[in-house]
C-alpha cells in the first residue's frame, strides 16, 4: 500500500499522445467512483514529452520499468510516473517481451509478428502494462504490473489505439483492442486498473538494488499485490 497518497505524482512522462489521451479518459471516467472520489483533486495528471534513449534493460518487467522509472526520475528531478507495454507471443518463446517498444524502435511492426506465426498453430499471448515511479527520497519503487491473456490476429486490424493494440485479441473476444469502440477498449483496460489501484494507494514497493522473486505472466486480468 502506499502510505502517504500525496507521494503519488500527478505527471506520466511519455513522447506518446494516443497513451496520454488514453490515461486522461480513464481518469476522468473514474472521478465518479465513491471509492477513488477522495484523490481526485490530488490526481490531474500533467503529461510531458519524454522519450527514453537507452536500450531497455534485460530482465523481468519490473526491473524493466523500475530502470525507467529512475531514468526519469533523474531527467525531472522529482517523481514521475512512467509506463512500458510488453507484449509475450507462446510460439515465439515470449518475444518479444519486455523488448517490444524498443523492436518497434528499430523498425519491427506489428505485421511482422504475424508474419512470424504464419496464420496457423498456436497464437497465445500474454499482453501486460506495468506502471512505476520513485518515492522522493530514490529509496524504492513503486511499481504495477497488470497482464491480460489472449491471441494474436492474423494480420494488423482496425484503426482505435496504438502499440499491440492492432494485433493483439484480448480474452475470448473475437475483435482486437483496435477494433474495440474507445468506450468499450477503457473499460476492459490494463491501465484502467492501473489508474484504480493508484488512486486507491495500491502498489507494490521495490527497495532499490535490492533483487525481487521473478514475475511471472498472469492468465487474465488482475491487479498486481498490494
Amino acid at each position: 500500500m502506499i502510505s502517504d497518497k500525496s507521494q503519488i505524482p500527478t505527471k506520466l512522462a511519455t513522447s506518446n499522445e494516443k497513451k496520454a489521451d488514453e490515461w486522461s479518459r480513464i481518469l476522468e471516467s473514474v472521478s465518479g467512483n465513491s471509492t477513488v472520489e477522495r484523490f481526485q483533486d490530488e490526481f490531474h495528471l500533467v503529461f510531458t514529452k519524454w522519450t527514453k534513449d537507452s536500450e531497455p534493460t534485460q530482465g523481468e518487467p519490473y526491473r524493466v520499468i523500475i530502470a525507467k522509472a529512475l531514468e526519469a526520475f533523474d531527467k525531472n528531478e522529482e517523481p514521475v510516473l512512467v509506463e512500458e507495454a510488453f507484449l509475450e507471443i507462446e510460439r515465439l518463446g515470449g518475444y518479444p517481451g519486455v523488448h517490444y517498444a524498443w523492436q518497434q524502435s528499430l523498425g519491427t511492426t506489428n505485421a511482422d509478428y504475424c508474419r512470424l506465426l504464419n496464420g496457423e498453430g498456436n497464437k497465445r499471448a500474454t499482453a501486460s502494462i506495468a506502471s512505476a515511479f520513485i518515492n522522493r527520497d530514490r529509496s524504492e519503487a513503486l511499481v504495477n504490473i497488470v497482464g491480460c491473456s489472449g491471441a494474436i490476429a492474423n494480420e494488423p486490424r482496425g484503426e482505435n489505439g496504438f502499440g499491440f493494440d492492432d494485433i493483439f485479441i484480448p480474452g475470448v473476444m473475437q475483435q482486437t483492442l483496435s477494433e474495440l469502440p474507445e468506450e468499450e477498449k477503457d473499460s476492459i483496460s490494463m491501465r484502467r486498473t492501473i489508474i484504480i489501484d493508484l488512486l486507491n494507494g495500491r502498489a507494490s514497493h521495490y527497495p532499490i538494488g535490492k533483487p525481487k522473486p521473478k514475475w511471472s505472466p498472469i492468465s487474465g486480468m488482475r491487479r498486481t499485490e498490494d
